[in-house]
């Protein structure tokens, strides 16, 4: 029964950005299909920007140690953080703990990269002094839009890429995926 109750929540967790046509009732961001409309709209009309990917670290380890409603919390903090960042940002919840932002002002990698500071830096500093979310602990993975024809999901590939690296590195940490580019005389 347990197994049955355990592989009952995993599905939960994993569908916990599947919301495709309303906004997500707990975090009131876009869900993942209208948030990658929404997103790859705005990089059609802005054509410059950073796709960032939140990703909560070992945010099974806090629903099953704290439980469900903690991990609300939890989530709500990171989404507030992230509103406090910018005033003209797409956020979309893409998975149970994952968030995709496009930020259409922010320039390039090291701009993005200095965003990135600030959120973690009030993400500890909530950490230390909230125990409600004590654990709290947040990787990015970052990429840049280069021109007014990229695709959202290969962004967010790209940022996922970025995402796993900043995982390897502990958490609570941000990594830049940086694009590598060929000019004719190289090849």
């Amino acid at each position: 029964m347990a197994t049955i109750l355990s592989r009952v929540i995993d599905i939960a967790e994993d569908r916990g950005g599947e919301n495709k046509d309303e906004l997500d009732e707990l975090t009131s961001t876009y869900g993942r299909d209208k948030g990658k409309t929404a997103i790859q709209n705005s990089i059609a009309k802005n054509g410059t920007g950073c796709l960032l990917i939140f990703d909560i670290d070992h945010f099974h380890k806090i629903n099953d140690i704290e439980g469900f409603i903690v991990g609300d919390i939890y989530l709500k903090k990171v989404v507030e953080q992230i509103r406090n960042l910018s005033e003209n940002q797409i956020i979309s919840r893409f998975g149970a703990d994952e968030f995709v932002v496009y930020f259409p002002d922010v320039a390039d990698s090291k701009e993005a990269g200095k965003v990135a500071e600030v959120f973690l830096e009030r993400i500890k500093s909530l950490a230390d002094n909230e125990i409600s979310v004590s654990r709290l602990s947040v990787s990015i993975g970052i990429t840049e839009v280069v021109t007014e024809k990229d695709k959202v999901m290969f962004l967010y590939e790209n940022a996922n890429k970025a995402l796993y690296v900043a995982k390897q590195q502990g958490g609570n940490t941000y990594y830049c995926h940086q694009s590598v580019e060929y000019h004719n005389d190289e090849l």
